[in-house]
């Protein structure tokens, strides 16, 4: 062959351009071939492929250390075989709010009402990612108000604060400080002033993400916004009516945000693109209508949304302001693609009572127009028949009492119904079921099998019965993509109430019977 006269390093170019699926069918064409795709370069980049990673190309780690790390990880979550395990503790005093992003533990600390925070504690996990090999924690100083809610992005060494103004004031201030210090961020511009209207307030409830530069805002389900939390520009407002509210948003990508209509006839998926330019900031367009499925026997009482920010590959690591202390960040980050969104929807009927049903969507599903769709006005509307088939739905998937759930790119950890607390694992990733369905759910692509003891099995969705709710309807347009692969872990305290993940591992927080007690477990 012609082709393979050419010196072995531009063949690993050119071999880099296909697709992990046809590098996958190159591996057998002949030996030749087959010993090139062995190498580091190509094995790495068929890898990524299968688990539904980019490559952060400007991360300083080297690639045969990027292919060692990217199997140690899949291997950690598809066995649940985590050879670390470490414990943490934390001070008494009940705990507000808290979040983990890239190796970074943050807990809010109650003030004296439900809503408010007064302080926040972090701490840093050790991370295979940028050789931290020691934890540490730290304690940010008091706010100097309380606060109602809190996020944040450690690769720019961000720390985002809601302080709620007053109903009179109409308006919610959002803070920027460094992770570090605690101090205002100093590339921030200073305090957002998030204009409201008579009668919101963030003690109804508040949602906050941050997706690099942009920061989006829902507070009580009526005012949304995206600012720039660099420029303290405005890209989007939007402000509702209590009949038509907005349940909950997600950053679909680096310009794109959905907001979860559920209180309309029939609910819907609206998904805008707004402005990323700060020169004409506010050009937000209505691209299109996911509609969910409509019946009128049933009402929709509540939609909660679970998703992580789309990862922006472009921000190298963050040192810490004013000490030698380097936050994570990964060379290996999730495909826009194959993100998930998790939905959990509350229905009310005269037949059904009160039920919950779960919708697991994938980002490729929200990126792609169906054909058949109509356009109208400039925004396509899309009726659910032509993408609720790329959906999974299963109604017993949350325990209705206890919908806690944590999402990185296609995987997610929520806690069992076990009467020993364990967690459970539920992957997505439509490459890694067709191959537990091929070669069986005790191999992966990152190993042959695992000698240690697992719970692993492939969930379908479910068949339909005789009643026709809304979810068993659903459930009939089920596919192959929406399958997913499961793992269970158990969590040595029975106190355990919260489990989450990020890239390279998950912590389950539990509560003991006296406040000195508090710690978590990481894994």
């Amino acid at each position: 062959m012609l082709l393979l006269s050419l010196p072995p390093e531009i063949l690993t170019q050119i071999f880099l351009n296909l697709e992990w699926h046809d590098l996958l069918r190159a591996q057998s064409i002949c030996k030749a071939v087959g010993k090139l795709c062995s190498s580091t370069a190509l094995q790495y980049h068929l890898l990524l492929g299968i688990a539904g990673y980019e490559d952060v190309s400007n991360h300083p780690m080297p690639i045969s250390q990027r292919l060692e790390l990217l199997k140690k990880v899949e291997f950690s979550f598809n066995y649940a075989n985590f050879g670390q395990k470490e414990r943490f503790s934390f001070e008494g005093g009940p705990i507000s709010s808290h979040d983990l992003q890239d190796g970074i533990y943050i807990q809010g600390r109650r003030g004296r009402h439900q809503n408010e925070t007064i302080r926040a504690d972090v701490h840093q996990l050790p991370s295979s990612f940028s050789d931290i090999n020691d934890s540490r924690s730290w304690k940010l100083p008091n706010f100097e108000k309380p606060i109602q809610n809190l996020t944040l992005d450690p690769k720019q060494d961000l720390l985002i604060l809601i302080e709620d103004i007053s109903e009179e004031h109409q308006r919610v201030l959002l803070h920027f400080k460094s992770l570090t210090t605690g101090e205002p961020h100093p590339l921030s511009s200073g305090s957002y002033v998030a204009q409201t209207k008579p009668g919101v307030s963030t003690d109804s409830g508040s949602i906050i993400a941050v997706m690099g530069p942009f920061v989006g805002l829902l507070c009580d389900y009526q005012i949304y916004t995206i600012c720039n939390w660099k420029t303290g520009k405005t890209h989007m407002e939007l402000s509702t009516t209590p009949d038509d509210e907005i349940d909950s948003f997600f950053f679909l990508d680096y310009d794109q945000v959905g907001l979860i209509r559920g209180q309309r006839s029939p609910a819907e998926i609206e998904m805008c693109k707004f402005g990323t330019c700060d020169d004409i900031p506010q050009s937000t367009e209505l691209v299109a209508k996911y509609l969910l499925p409509f019946d009128g026997r049933l009402r929709y009482l509540r939609v909660i949304c679970r998703s992580d920010p789309p990862p922006m590959t472009t921000i190298g690591t963050s040192t810490a302001l004013g000490s030698n202390l380097a936050y994570s960040n990964p060379p290996f980050v999730p495909r826009m693609e194959d993100r998930i969104i998790v939905m959990n929807i509350s229905l009310s009927g005269d037949e059904i009572g009160i039920q919950s049903y779960p919708i697991v969507i994938r980002g490729e599903t929200l990126m792609t127009i169906p054909e058949g769709a109509k356009y109208t006005d400039g925004t396509y509307l899309i009726p659910s028949e032509l993408w609720m088939h790329q959906t999974f739905s299963e109604p017993t998937l949350f325990n209705r009492a206890n919908y806690a759930c944590f999402v990185y790119g296609s995987r997610l950890v929520k806690m069992t119904e076990d009467p020993i607390f364990g967690v459970t694992f539920l992957d997505f990733n439509p490459r890694l079921v067709a191959w537990a369905k091929a070669k069986g759910c005790n191999t992966t692509p990152y190993a042959d099998g695992c000698d240690k003891p697992f719970n692993r099995w492939i969930l379908e969705s479910v068949e339909p019965s005789d009643r026709a709710t809304w979810g068993e309807r659903t459930s009939k347009r089920s596919v192959i993509a929406t399958r997913f692969v499961t793992e269970r872990l158990r969590v040595e305290a029975w106190e355990a109430f919260s489990a989450m993940l990020d890239g390279e591992r998950f912590i389950a927080i539990y509560v003991g019977l006296i406040p000195l007690a508090n710690s978590a477990l990481m894994y």
